[in-house]
């Protein structure tokens, strides 16, 4: 009979008598074959290094990366904290961590209420987790449960910490053709929220949950959660592979990096397009995700 838990608890179960990584490298297993990129890509934590955070600090990596970033940042910083929210999340991240020596915590909890005093983190990081928060308060309009973690975020900061995200773009260039990052109706990124939200009820689907903004709208929705300074940047292609990381701001750095030959595609139309795209000050804008940087002081 097949093991219908779902491949983190396969891949627990199998690493209890050999390593993680041996499981992964062996097997023929459709699912597990899945997870193996996906487990084994430091360059999604890579980012969280560049946040100028202080090396003897304390961070918190609320995310859903299964231990990629926690093990990035628990090379760096001096005491590096995982937050899972389900049990197969954390019994797997043990396993790795155990297994791979790494030096870092893992604890489970709620991501609105944060079980750690005011002041007494970093850095907290939020992969891929903002536009989730409505999952975790259905009481709450989306924007709201968004604001509530942003402040508990802020609250457990110390005077001079960080809440750095990776999230998706609102008006990402692909969403124009009807794609979505989260399987909504097409087009619903670009629609009013409560225009997305009649919609999808009509569809016979649950509300729209899942916001996602602009550069604009991540910074708008900081400033608004009470964080002092907002920085965003450009991850090329994503922040899920990123090779190039760029401040949005610098329009003289992104001309020149974009522009360079490697990153122009060789199709001619695309090319024509993408350049044109490039001289406008356009790009940023269409870029499919992005990294931004919340800090508590000014």
């Amino acid at each position: 009979m097949p093991d219908r838990r779902g491949p983190l608890h396969l891949l627990t179960d199998r690493a209890s008598d050999t390593h993680w990584r041996n499981v992964l490298a062996e097997t023929d297993d459709r699912l597990l074959q899945q997870l193996e990129g996906r487990l084994q890509d430091r360059r999604v934590g890579l980012f969280y290094l560049m946040t100028d955070s202080p090396a003897d600090g304390r961070v918190l990596d609320i995310g859903v990366s299964l231990g990629n970033i926690s093990e990035v940042l628990s090379e760096y910083y001096r005491e590096t904290i995982s937050m899972c929210y389900g049990s197969a999340c954390a019994k797997f991240m043990k396993v790795r961590f155990t297994q791979d020596d790494t030096r870092a915590a893992v604890v489970r909890g709620d991501r609105l209420q944060l079980p750690f005093a005011a002041g007494s983190l970093d850095l907290v990081v939020l992969d891929g987790v903002l536009q989730q928060s409505p999952g975790f308060s259905p009481t709450e309009r989306p924007r709201e449960a968004q604001l509530h973690l942003l402040r508990e975020c802020l609250r457990v900061l110390a005077p001079t910490g960080k809440v750095a995200i990776a999230g998706p773009n609102r008006f990402y260039s692909r969403s124009i053709l009807g794609d979505t990052p989260h399987g909504d109706f097409p087009f619903t990124t670009f629609l009013p929220r409560r225009l997305a939200d009649a919609v999808s009820r009509l569809l016979g689907r649950r509300s729209y949950q899942n916001h996602i903004h602009s550069a604009h709208g991540y910074e708008r929705l900081l400033r608004q959660a009470g964080y002092g300074s907002v920085n965003v940047f450009m991850a090329v292609p994503s922040t899920q592979k990123p090779i190039l990381i760029l401040p949005v701001e610098n329009n003289r750095l992104l001309r020149r990096t974009l522009m360079s030959s490697e990153n122009v595609p060789r199709q001619t139309w695309k090319r024509t397009v993408y350049r044109m795209l490039v001289n406008m000050g356009l790009l940023k804008y269409l870029m499919h995700s992005m990294y931004v940087v919340g800090s508590k002081g000014c």
